[in-house]
């Protein structure tokens, strides 16, 4: 089969999927839709359409977004996330690749042609190229058992390396990787949770028993607002059960500084209420990130005190070699909020 032919095959699978999906995700997103029927005129359909990758791209193309969530080289997808999720089916299906072009165009652009899409932009967490899983191994596959396949496959020494390769990917990323985000909201809400909150007190309690804590009133919690700065967004129904004042939040300010976080919490305040001192908020941070790199101008945080913290927990975002695997708690002491 030409490659011609094969592009052909590919690009009108690309077009038929590409309206099967937008009109369901714009029949979701806007029901109305349905409802008007024959009167909807084109520039209607066209101007509501929901085209999910182009609104993903046109999100992730602009730096400031990004800067919320971290930032990275546009190369890190095929020299870092690739090998680290697929690891020796990625080096199979490369080798196959530059050894057989001819045989492997169809693959190879299955695979990337995505790599490259998403490479467009600066943001790039491995779980972005899960979806390339089942044409890497597939197209790898169909290949046959030569070569890099056969050794991972046949070879005692091969199989030892995948297997290992599985346990150690498995280690990270279900463990080490954000691992205290969820122990440290399931702990907090424990310490407040009543008999009936049957989710932290008895089927999770193994997790929150990773976090410990010296000095943590249980009068804070749920009383002041909860800050989640340098980790992944914390699932916020872990908390559901939970006793809460009025005064309570839970903000994730991903990768801001604490002038998002002062705009967050004068938020619908007024201008009298929102220059008063405020108490305190609860912040929770890695270890591998010092509060100064939120609050680069000294100016929001009178005082902190360290109150525990959940182990373990690695931040891919923030490295720091010599500090603790951990994910801490503060209670600090804020200053005037900040207008920005």
């Amino acid at each position: 089969m030409s490659i011609t032919v094969v592009a052909l095959q590919g690009f009108v699978a690309f077009l038929f999927w590409t309206l099967v999906f937008t009109i369901v995700d714009t029949l979701y997103f806007h029901p109305e839709m349905t409802a008007i029927g024959d009167q909807t005129s084109m520039r209607t359909i066209v101007e509501n359409a929901v085209i999910a990758p182009l609104n993903n791209l046109m999100y992730n193309m602009q730096y400031d977004n990004l800067e919320l969530h971290g930032v990275h080289p546009r190369f890190t997808h095929l020299t870092v996330n690739m090998p680290m999720l697929f690891g020796p089916v990625f080096l199979a299906f490369l080798v196959r690749y530059l050894r057989y072009p001819d045989r492997s165009f169809f693959g190879g652009v299955c695979v990337f042609f995505p790599l490259a899409c998403l490479s467009l932009a600066p943001h790039q967490e491995p779980r972005f190229m899960l979806p390339a899983l089942m044409p890497l191994h597939l197209f790898t596959a169909l290949n046959g058992r030569t070569g890099v396949v056969r050794f991972l496959t046949s070879h005692k020494l091969g199989v030892t390396l995948w297997i290992i390769f599985n346990l150690a990917l498995t280690l990270f990323f279900g463990v080490l990787h954000q691992g205290g985000v969820v122990p440290m909201l399931l702990s907090l809400a424990s310490t407040v949770s009543n008999a009936e909150n049957a989710l932290t007190s008895t089927t999770f309690s193994w997790m929150a028993s990773t976090c410990s804590f010296e000095n943590l009133s249980p009068e804070l919690i749920g009383a002041v607002p909860l800050v989640f700065a340098k980790t992944y967004m914390p699932p916020r129904f872990l908390l559901a059960g939970m006793e809460a004042t009025p005064a309570f939040q839970l903000i994730d300010i991903g990768g801001g500084t604490t002038k998002e976080l002062s705009d967050l919490l004068g938020a619908g305040k007024t201008e009298r209420s929102a220059q008063r001192e405020v108490s305190s908020v609860l912040l929770v941070l890695p270890a591998s990130v010092d509060i100064n790199d939120i609050d680069p101008t000294n100016s929001w945080a009178l005082r902190s005190v360290k109150l525990g913290g959940c182990f373990p927990h690695i931040s891919t975002e923030n490295i720091a070699i010599g500090k603790p695997l951990s994910v801490d708690l503060y209670q600090i002491q804020q200053g005037t909020l900040m207008r920005g």
